[in-house]
């Protein structure tokens, strides 16, 4: 082997572990960019939550057909689903965090307490108070497990 040839070898591998180095300083910078988004994503879903928790306060303070025992827990509801879904959608395709969990817990809470109220009101479902008071909370629960498995399983297999 001559010179010329080991020369051109390790001008390759200086080139390949420059490439190297590149690739995974890109990869650092994406992962960086990726940390970054879900700040903001937490940051404005919390934002959101709360504004929409302030305007529906506001828009209660105008006469409506309900009583006033259901304005809580639909504000509740409403402040729920503005925390659960936006993360929901933009993750889609992703693997679930602690947006997506907590959003889920707070819809299931937020459900429970509606329909807590909705079974001291009516006595239709007095006959069977746990069962409308607990039922819708469980039911949701056991749905979001069983479709986060699902989802967990089609992207594994």
């Amino acid at each position: 082997m001559c010179s010329s040839d080991l020369l051109r070898a390790a001008r390759e591998r200086a080139a390949e572990a420059y490439r190297l180095t590149a690739l995974r300083i890109e990869e650092a910078k994406e992962a960086g960019t990726h940390r970054q988004h879900r700040m903001d994503l937490a940051q404005t879903i919390l934002l959101g939550a709360l504004l929409i928790c302030l305007d529906a306060m506001h828009a209660f303070e105008t006469k409506l057909p309900l009583p006033e025992r259901f304005q809580w827990p639909l504000i509740t509801l409403l402040m729920a689903l503005a925390f659960a879904l936006p993360p929901l959608f933009i993750h889609w395709r992703d693997r679930y965090g602690a947006l997506e969990y907590a959003g889920a817990i707070l819809l299931a809470g937020s459900f429970s307490w509606l329909f807590w109220i909705v079974s001291e009101t009516w006595p239709v479902f007095a006959e069977y108070p746990l069962l409308f008071q607990i039922g819708p909370a469980a039911l949701f629960l056991a749905f979001f497990v069983g479709a986060v498995y699902w989802r967990s399983r089609a992207q594994t297999g």
